[in-house]
């Protein structure tokens, strides 16, 4: 979580781009893999300025496109991204364009520096490759797969006080989701982006000495359904109760081990420290009516009711019900990830929600952040805080599955 446990939860985790799917048995990401992740997603760079560090030298190959490479060595560099043709390097007595760039860090170093405009400068471990595609760099970086658990446990949960066995937990829930997705990015040659689509990922650094102590009990343990890796999910705040994967994601998404449970008393939940509680939102009816449109034309013009159906478990959204001149339908996750995107994901903040008409608006009133499925992040904060161990507070979220470690 960033800042004071924003907790984006992975907003955008539903059931991911892929099929998600574990076949024969089989995680789709050995566990002794690196990670392919394509980083710096959200900026898409220009120009990159690459240092190694400690002032160490970096190791480059540079490809020129037909299966040629050129081994360099160099201190630190820029790469350029910015014209219709290939890529350019720019050094001390190196000057260089090619089609692609390896960048592998010097044996006994501990990584790459990447900077650029519009971002601060990040850490990474392992080699990168940069592409130039349609004037932008893209950056794709390998990371031992203990690393990036590691690190996105930390981004996602910080140096929460008194949360070391929820950040173990988290760091468990991360390495088996992790596991079991194929590659997510395929197109972009990764196995996943570093955005909140699939896991965030902002590089080394995130983790404290105490954080990492703490993530060195967990090493290595995933979440299994019978001998393999469970599907799972993590999100921030459930207000709660956590939602049933098939009432968000549909019925290809259900699990015995994600049907919605209490987060504790319902007087008192576990999660009642986020400050993710109750949410209001009010959007004027003539406005939310001409998104709606755009979006779905066949609704046709006037003005349009809308109306939430057959609420899931815990109270969140399972079917929305749009009517104008036409119908629409579309499920409760569908309905929050068009919102979020037009409102904002601090103004329309989960699935967890009722409608009412009030002067002409459409007044949204909710509960929590992110979709509602998996572990509640705040609710193993809370836990935690109270004594659970990173055991329970995974039995609580996913009953029935056991801990294990894959051979």
């Amino acid at each position: 979580m960033r800042g004071l446990l924003l907790g984006l939860g992975l907003w955008g985790l539903g059931w991911p781009g892929g099929t998600g799917a574990v076949r024969a048995g089989e995680p789709a990401v050995s566990p002794a893999a690196t990670v392919q992740v394509d980083v710096l997603s959200r900026h898409r760079p220009r120009e990159l300025r690459l240092a190694g560090v400690g002032g160490a030298r970096l190791q480059l190959e540079l490809g020129a496109g037909d299966g040629r490479a050129e081994a360099l060595t160099s201190g630190p560099l820029r790469v350029r991204c910015d014209g219709s043709g290939p890529l350019a390097l720019v050094a001390r007595g190196l000057s260089r364009q090619g089609a692609e760039l390896l960048v592998r860090p010097a044996a006994g170093t501990d990584g790459v520096q990447v900077g650029g405009r519009g971002f601060s400068s990040r850490r990474y471990p392992g080699a990168l490759r940069v592409r130039a595609r349609a004037g932008l760099c893209q950056v794709v970086a390998e990371v031992p797969l203990e690393r990036y658990v590691a690190a996105v446990a930390c981004q996602e949960l910080g140096p929460a006080p008194g949360g070391a066995e929820a950040l173990r937990a988290q760091a468990i829930a991360v390495r088996t989701y992790t596991l079991t997705r194929e590659r997510m990015h395929r197109a972009e040659g990764a196995d996943f982006c570093d955005l909140t689509h699939c896991q965030v990922y902002p590089g080394e650094g995130a983790c404290t000495p105490e954080a990492r102590e703490a993530l060195g009990a967990v090493a290595g343990l995933v979440l299994l359904d019978g001998e393999r890796p469970a599907e799972v999910a993590y999100f921030s705040t459930c207000g709660g109760h956590t939602a049933r994967a098939g009432e968000v994601w549909g019925s290809r998404s259900e699990r015995p081990w994600l049907g919605g449970v209490p987060d504790g008393p319902a007087e008192r939940p576990d999660c009642r420290a986020s400050p993710h509680g109750p949410w209001r939102l009010r959007v004027p009816r003539s406005e939310l009516c001409a998104h709606l449109r755009g979006l779905h034309p066949a609704l046709g013009p006037g003005e349009c009711s809308l109306s939430a159906v057959e609420p899931g478990q815990g109270g969140w959204v399972r079917r929305v019900v749009v009517e104008a001149q036409g119908r629409w339908e579309l499920t409760g996750d569908e309905f929050r990830l068009l919102m979020g995107r037009r409102y904002g994901w601090s103004a329309f903040k989960s699935g967890r929600w009722s409608a009412s008409e009030r002067g002409g608006s459409v007044e949204f009133r909710g509960l929590g952040l992110g979709h509602g499925v998996g572990l509640c992040q705040h609710g193993a904060l809370g836990m935690a805080r109270a004594g659970a161990d990173h055991r329970a507070i995974l039995q609580r979220y996913f009953p029935g599955l056991r801990l294990g470690r894959l051979p």
